[in-house]
């Protein structure tokens, strides 16, 4: 998969969530995400395109790919992972 499609699927899910975090190899932050409960932000975590375990933003293994979910639908069907601690 290109840079390019890659942007651009990190862009559709930043969208279709209606929160903004890591993309593959991009960070957009908003102004109007900082203004988000903490509540909010719990409750979102990240999958990786290939792995088995969701993280928290920031976390090391998102170094290639984040892809933005709530955290309800990820414990379904991942682990946590055991570096973030999410």
């Amino acid at each position: 998969m290109s840079y390019f499609k890659k942007v651009l699927l990190g862009l559709f899910f930043t969208a279709l969530l209606g929160v903004s975090g890591p993309t593959p190899f991009v960070h957009f932050g908003f102004a109007e995400d900082q203004s988000r409960s903490a509540q909010t932000i719990e409750q979102v975590v990240y999958i990786t395109k290939t792995g088995h375990k969701y993280h928290r933003a920031g976390c090391r293994y998102l170094r290639y790919s984040a892809i933005p979910v709530e955290k309800s639908k990820a414990q379904e069907m991942y682990g946590a992972c055991k570096v973030c601690r999410p």
